[in-house]
């Protein structure tokens, strides 16, 4: 299965979820993430989005920037949106907390979640 988290910048949000996820699950999924903005350290693409199979976004702003954007290469793909605001550092406690749970409300990755 292929995990891909989203947030504006893939500077703090998104990277911290992808680190703790393959931590979580070590070699049972496979975890990338991505940005929005031009400036992002890793922009989302189409093939980063046919990549996944399962997309986490932080807020329901960049759901609907994707979902414009991108509209073909997201249909039937399942999309969630956790709601958390960019007001984190990467590895922040609270942004650790925030994303632990959203993890734990998740079909998919509760069974990741100790």
């Amino acid at each position: 299965m292929n995990v891909l988290f989203v947030c504006l910048a893939n500077m703090q949000r998104s990277p911290t979820a992808e680190e703790m996820l393959r931590e979580l699950a070590q070699d049972d999924l496979k975890v990338r993430s991505a940005g929005i903005l031009e400036s992002a350290r890793k922009k989302v693409d189409e093939d980063t989005l046919r990549w996944a199979d399962r997309i986490y976004v932080m807020t329901k702003g960049i759901k609907d920037v994707l979902e414009d954007e991108f509209p073909e290469t997201l249909e039937g793909k399942k999309i969630r949106s956790f709601e958390i605001l960019d007001r984190y550092g990467k590895n922040d406690p609270r942004l650790k907390q925030r994303l632990m749970e959203e993890f734990s409300k998740d079909d998919l990755l509760s069974g990741y979640v100790h």
